[in-house]
């Protein structure tokens, strides 16, 4: 079964503080996956998100950046096989001391029901801005996987998908940063790269994320995970 987006079930949210609580576009089907990225800005903690009932997701990846001294997180993070919700439930996403939060819901039909994650990868421009943000590259084990990327970047840029990618939650301009998600269902495995471009050379933040699609073959148990 292929990994498949969900339209209108898209959603961002920003905040000035140290709490977001994220809510659905729309009401989600039982079974999908819920994925939420997220950039925070300042001098915090690690992200945390918590589901409306209190469910705790699989992390994908959650880091800062080596030599940014504290000062940015980027998270991705999935419920898989998840209830429905509606516009009425919230998922609170957190990280104390936070000045800004940057966080993108996203739904997909067609994900493994629990261990989702092939991989991830980080990076930032350190120091010599440009005018592509490059996460680097994921190697993956699964055919057939979701990519995702998140870049974050100062809100007077305007960004575009790397190649092949689709840029699917875009954050209005924020205090400091302005963030993009994009995502890509590939063929087969292989070294796969979700890039951004900006139209200014810019300071940017990325992450990227591998999640594995529904009827995996689990070599440990020698049965599918559906």
């Amino acid at each position: 079964m292929a990994i498949t987006f969900v339209p209108g079930s898209k959603n961002y949210a920003i905040s000035a503080s140290a709490n977001v609580t994220l809510f659905p576009g729309a009401t989600t089907t039982a079974g999908n996956c819920i994925i939420v990225t997220v950039f925070a800005n300042g001098t915090l903690s690690a992200i945390t998100v918590t589901g409306p009932l209190a469910e705790t997701p699989e992390t994908i990846i959650e880091t800062a950046f080596a030599g940014d001294g504290g000062n940015r997180r980027m998270g991705c993070f999935a419920f898989p096989n998840e209830v429905s919700y509606n516009t009425l439930n919230g998922f609170l996403v957190a990280s104390v001391g936070a000045a800004e939060l940057d966080a993108h819901f996203l739904e997909y039909s067609g994900v493994a029901t629990s261990s989702v994650s092939d991989g991830s990868n980080h990076n930032w421009f350190n120091g010599s801005t440009s005018t592509t943000g490059d996460p680097g590259a994921i190697s993956t084990t699964v055919a057939d996987d979701l990519i995702l990327g998140m870049s974050g970047q100062p809100s007077t840029s305007t960004v575009s998908a790397g190649s092949g990618y689709t840029i699917e939650v875009s954050s209005p301009a924020s205090v400091g940063f302005k963030c993009d998600t994009e995502d890509q269902v590939v063929s087969g495995t292989g070294s796969f790269d979700p890039t951004f471009t900006y139209d200014v050379s810019a300071a940017w933040f990325c992450i990227a994320a591998a999640i594995k699609p529904a009827g995996v073959a689990d070599t440990l148990l020698g049965q599918a995970v559906l």
